[in-house]
């Protein structure tokens, strides 16, 4: 391998760019990566949980879940509160 100044890797002889790489190299080892991450996933599940119905504070002050930030984002609710907040 050679390393390039921007720090990406290129494999010579068989790829342009690290994501050709990683690209091809999950095409061959598809089935070992799935019983990978299934095993971290298992291994993790209670952590995950936890930090899914872990609530916090928005920018807009309303508290929410972890998980459902994204989703208060977009909403009206926050769009209104922040209108008020940035016009003080």
């Amino acid at each position: 391998m050679e390393q390039k100044t921007d720090g990406t890797k290129v494999v010579i002889g068989r790829c342009e760019t690290i994501e050709e790489y990683r690209s091809q190299y999950y095409a061959k080892h598809k089935e070992k990566i799935r019983e990978q991450k299934k095993e971290w996933f298992q291994n993790n599940k209670e952590r995950i949980y936890d930090k899914r119905k872990e609530r916090v504070r928005c920018e807009c002050g309303i508290s929410v879940r972890y998980s459902y930030m994204g989703r208060h984002k977009k909403g009206l609710r926050h769009a209104n509160r922040m209108d008020v907040i940035n016009q003080c």
